[in-house]
């Protein structure tokens, strides 16, 4: 069997077990460092200091972030990346919750975060020392301080001199385009071969700790052709 191919606690960020850490508490799927490093040195080349916001994160971390959203207290962006008030999600139906959570929000078990294979990037060089920041897709467009690095990545990918990473959410299906995750395909893509939505079903239906995880299992079919099953 491809050593590659991984079992459902990988996928659902359970295990480490296909992990290495890679500076400060940021961990990477074994077989991504080396073309990590690559694309650093040539971003630094270019001018720029790639760093990582965010690598792995487990199936617990992700279940902090989405039972939080899900009770109100972490704030829930909307589509427009603008803060949706406390009274507004008091107003929404589970179901109008569930998918204003999505926007921005993978459901625990479902994120890629959990494979080692992606990562969330932004350019140090442009961050003050000590700077809590939000990654936002009009810091990564034209005028933000992170445009000109996606610009460079932009070209770099393609020309295929991205080292295997590409951008999973560009916007469309159910996500929104988020140019600051990347994910390295030639590891990814074991990953999302392995991504049946019979196998995640069951795992929510199995699983009662994930927030409005009834609603989950109750939607699931459109949940997972929009915003699991990514085209890339």
């Amino acid at each position: 069997m491809n050593e590659l191919v991984p079992d459902l606690n990988q996928i659902t960020g359970q295990v480490t077990s296909h992990l290495e850490p890679f500076g400060g508490s940021v961990w990477l799927h074994k077989e991504t460092v080396s073309d990590w490093l690559a694309l650093s040195v040539a971003a630094a080349y270019a001018g720029f200091e790639l760093s990582i916001a965010s690598g792995f994160r487990s199936f617990e971390r992700q279940l902090l972030i989405w039972n939080e959203k899900a009770s109100g207290r972490r704030t829930l962006l909307d589509a427009k990346e603008q803060p949706v008030s406390p009274e507004e999600v008091a107003d929404m139906s589970d179901k109008e919750l569930l998918f204003a959570m999505l926007h921005w929000s993978a459901i625990p078990g479902c994120s890629r975060h959990h494979w080692g294979t992606d990562v969330d990037i932004y350019d140090k060089k442009c961050v003050a020392s000590n700077e809590s920041f939000e990654l936002l897709a009009q810091d990564c467009s034209e005028g933000g301080r992170f445009a000109a690095l996606h610009q460079w990545l932009d070209e770099q990918i393609a020309n295929n001199a991205a080292k295997g990473f590409f951008r999973p959410y560009k916007g469309g299906q159910g996500f929104l385009h988020e140019p600051w995750h990347l994910s390295h395909r030639p590891v990814s893509k074991f990953f999302e071969a392995e991504l049946s939505p019979q196998l995640l079903l069951h795992f929510y239906q199995q699983n009662n700790t994930v927030a409005l995880s009834e609603v989950i299992v109750d939607n699931f079919e459109i949940i997972y052709e929009q915003y699991i099953s990514v085209r890339g």
